[in-house]
């Protein structure tokens, strides 16, 4: 072979060499079946989590309005010596104050028939009945159902609706959501949320019923990223007396697998809710 041979094959092979496309890293995205059902329960678990603790704080607030303004109030939230509450300063004139609600360091069994132990921390800006109000909630060794929850949650008072309800904007930030059983996943959102009944009424929290509309997205304990969006036409149904949400759609978009839905179902307050995935139903625990 003679030299010049030589150097057309070598330049005929890196012409080759640069016409290849470029290998590309491709990773699996596939979720199981088993992922996917982790992520409805611990979907679910987020959402009832974080009605609950919304219930309490707008609990809290309301009881520190009463007690700012000297009006007759239950004492249904304070025991002793836990449930504590503290506001300070105590007066109606200096915000921002600190209400600091202490359930104690061992499970306290709450009205809501919910077990709590640590503090909810809240920064308020002005009474919360009033448009406006912002109350910042931060968790200091706090637990729910030996659910330990870490972030910040915050409830923005937004004034009256077109339909003359109040209205709420609640947004949750950076949390993470410790399961007993040593999972950990992580949850954001972002809803509003709408005095539906009850408000007629406000020194009796029980009859109160709550609209919300909004989202809610992180990923789960198998680090599966998730995103929930409540149906417009089915809100979840909150019902204060009720220990899970009565009613509502959330829609579940996990990756690369076709939409889920959740229906809490149609008022009934019960602990389960239908899952439906690839054709398939799905009973899911709230307890």
């Amino acid at each position: 072979m003679n030299r010049l041979t030589q150097m057309l094959i070598i330049i005929f092979a890196w012409i080759t060499l640069l016409s290849i496309p470029s290998c590309e890293i491709h990773y699996d995205n596939t979720v199981s079946t088993e992922q996917a059902i982790n992520i409805m329960n611990q979907g679910a678990q987020g959402v009832t989590i974080f009605k609950d603790i919304t219930n309490q704080i707008t609990n809290i607030a309301r009881y520190s309005d009463d007690s700012l303004l000297n009006r007759q109030i239950s004492d249904s939230l304070i025991k002793d010596p836990y449930p504590s509450l503290s506001i300070e300063p105590f007066d109606n004139e200096t915000w921002p104050k600190t209400i600091t609600m202490n359930y104690g360091p061992v499970n306290h069994l709450c009205p809501d028939m919910r077990e709590r132990r640590g503090k909810l921390i809240i920064t308020a800006t002005g009474l919360f009945e009033n448009s406006g109000a912002e109350y910042t909630v931060s968790f200091e060794n706090f637990y729910q159902s030996n659910y330990n929850i870490q972030g910040q949650l915050t409830i923005t008072n937004l004034g009256k609706n077109d339909q003359d309800k109040t209205e709420y904007e609640i947004s949750a930030s950076g949390i993470n959501i410790n399961t007993p059983d040593a999972k950990t996943f992580y949850y954001n959102q972002n809803n509003t949320r709408i005095w539906q009944e009850g408000e007629e009424t406000p020194l009796n929290y029980e009859d109160d019923v709550y609209y919300v509309n909004g989202e809610q997205f992180g990923y789960s304990s198998d680090s599966v990223q998730y995103k929930m969006s409540i149906s417009d036409k089915k809100p979840l149904d909150i019902w204060v007396k009720c220990r899970w949400i009565r009613a509502g759609v959330l829609n579940i978009d996990i990756e690369t697998i076709p939409d889920i839905s959740l229906d809490f179902g149609d008022g009934e307050c019960n602990n389960y809710a239908t899952a439906t995935y690839d054709g398939e139903e799905y009973i899911i625990n709230m307890d």
